[in-house]
Parts: C-alpha cells; sequence; structure tokens
C-alpha cells in the first residue's frame, strides 16, 4: 500500500478527497495496521471503509463510478443485489468536510 502510494504523483496525493475500501478483508486490514504507523494521517483521515455496495451507493453514485464485475459478484453472494441508487436529501458523505 505505502509503495503504491509513492507511485502517485504528488497532485494526486494532494487532490486526493477520500478512498473507499470496499469489502476490506481481515488480511487487508492486518495489513494496514502495520502499515498505518508509516503514512501520514491525513491519508488515514481521507479513508473510508466500506461493508458493501448499498453502503458506498449512499456515498458515491454508482453512475460516477465503474464497479468491476469481480466485486458487483462478490457483493451479491454476500449481501444479495445492491438497491439501486437513490439519493438522501442532505446526507452528509465522507470527504464532504474536505
Amino acid at each position: 500500500l505505502r509503495r503504491t502510494y509513492r507511485l502517485l504523483p504528488q497532485s494526486y496525493k494532494k487532490n486526493l478527497k477520500a478512498l473507499y475500501v470496499v469489502h476490506p478483508s481481515f488480511r487487508l486490514n492486518l495489513v494496514i495496521a502495520f502499515v498505518k504507523p508509516f503514512v501520514h494521517e491525513k491519508f488515514w483521515d481521507k479513508t473510508f471503509y466500506i461493508k458493501d455496495l448499498r453502503s458506498l451507493y449512499h456515498y458515491v453514485p454508482p453512475d460516477s463510478i465503474i464497479v468491476p464485475e469481480d466485486i458487483t459478484a462478490h457483493n451479491h453472494k454476500l449481501f444479495g443485489n445492491a438497491p439501486p441508487y437513490t439519493e438522501t436529501p442532505n446526507s452528509k458523505r465522507p470527504g464532504d468536510y474536505l
């Protein structure tokens, strides 16, 4: 994760508003726990862990992102189909405060 973060140009890091991690696994959470002390705190303030696509669609409209078929299939296996996106008025999204 740190190596990948270093590969990003500084302008990307500076302009990153939010990073949504969908379906975080135990292994990923373990890696993050070990890496967290070595990555700047501002990066973690912009990182949000999302349980399923249904929750993701409350923050990011589905027509603005491309979700790979594998992720959709995995989500369907775990939780069933994600309902169609309906915008909730005055909903606070992670990253809105940035």
